[in-house]
């Protein structure tokens, strides 16, 4: 008579599912940093704005990309 293994395979599904829930975390807490930085430089005016060297536009970029991957509203436009 052949019995089943009581281990799980791989690892098991706790260690997917802690995986899975610290994945989550993480993308939750990424996300409410981005609409903080969103909010805060929102309620700037644009002088302000300014002299931290961005522009209005920018601002969704900064909050959900790397600054070395900032888009500038004229970037697109070839001469």
């Amino acid at each position: 008579m052949s019995t089943l293994a009581s281990e799980p395979i791989n690892g098991g599904i706790g260690k997917i599912l802690a995986a899975s829930v610290v994945a989550a975390w993480r993308a939750f807490r990424s996300y409410r940093a981005r609409r903080l930085t969103m909010l805060k430089l929102s309620e700037l005016n644009d002088h302000e704005l300014k002299d931290i060297g961005i522009t209005r536009s920018e601002i969704v970029s900064i909050a959900y990309g790397s600054p070395g991957q900032r888009r500038r509203s004229h970037d697109s436009i070839c001469f």
